[in-house]
């Protein structure tokens, strides 16, 4: 059964990142963005205001004495999920992308760094998203959701929130606050009426058990992240697109979409992760990909 979950949670902490005029002006390197998101998220995690694990316990009005009341399960909401890696190695417990999933940017996106165009199936294109959230899941032992939202494409919905139980997922969410994003309540109902017959039809093990071992691993270098988008924050890209290292984040990019699209080829179930020098285990091999 999917797990409901009705905790606190960080919101959109790379978002709120890019936003931040102090931080964006400032970021030189790859590697500076993956060192303050991971800053950002302590700070908050640990702090007593809005999202934090204590901000129950500064509410209450009572005194706790020696008691500490830490509520530490539960997760980032987050656009940038190609961060995912970096998030779940500070404190937050796990992480929900905003599904806003449309095949024709997707495919635009990928061929801006392919060099060739490819018309991907929507599983595809879950699974290229999944790959980002479920691989920083498993390296870490935490859980990784997906949240559908208005502007997600109709027809892809039912696949996303069953293919994402397929994958172990934790979380299945909805937003519901606003027109443009909103989901209607009665496309929410038969979202989780199809969800619920496709659990019926197909059980899995429990997310908390032993790990099944996936295919494979694709491993970009430490202090990297692979984005579809104008990465016009990190201010040692060139944004004319000229500089050595905008040609090194193309390479990577290409040599990244390579992998990818080989495992999908073949029919390998992936994950894509970060080589920060610990051990990626559960896998039955590591395409490593670098920047050359």
């Amino acid at each position: 059964m999917v797990h409901r979950h009705f905790s606190l949670l960080i919101l959109s902490m790379v978002t709120i990142m890019v936003g931040d005029k102090n931080i964006h002006n400032t970021l030189r390197h790859f590697s500076d963005a993956a060192t303050s998101v991971q800053k950002r998220i302590r700070e908050r995690y640990y702090s007593r205001g809005s999202y934090s694990a204590f901000l129950l316990a500064g509410q209450l009005g009572a005194n706790l004495g020696d008691m500490i009341l830490e509520q530490h399960d539960f997760p980032a909401w987050e656009t940038i999920f190609e961060m995912a890696y970096y998030e779940l190695a500070a404190e937050v417990n796990g992480i929900v992308h905003e599904g806003h999933y449309q095949l024709k940017p997707f495919d635009d996106a990928i061929a801006k760094f392919a060099g060739t165009f490819r018309k991907h199936t929507p599983e595809e294109l879950l699974r290229y998203h999944f790959a980002f959230l479920r691989g920083a899941a498993r390296a870490f032992g935490k859980y990784w959701g997906t949240s559908i939202y208005g502007q997600c494409d109709p027809e892809i919905s039912p696949l996303a929130i069953n293919m994402a139980y397929d994958m172990g997922t934790r979380y299945i969410w909805f937003w519901t606050s606003d027109h443009d994003h909103h989901i209607p309540f009665p496309e929410q109902l038969e979202l989780v009426r199809k969800l619920r017959q496709h659990e019926a039809e197909n059980p899995r093990p429990s997310i908390a058990g032993k790990q099944e071992i996936i295919d494979t691993a694709i491993a970009i270098p430490f202090g990297y992240f692979l984005s579809l988008e104008n990465l016009w924050w990190v201010r040692v890209l060139d944004q004319k697109a000229k500089n050595d290292a905008y040609r090194k984040y193309e390479n990577l990019m290409r040599n990244a979409i390579n992998a990818i699209h080989n495992e999908m080829d073949q029919g390998h179930d992936f994950d894509i992760v970060v080589n920060d020098g610990r051990d990626i285990k559960g896998y039955r091999k590591i395409v490593d990909i670098d920047d050359k």
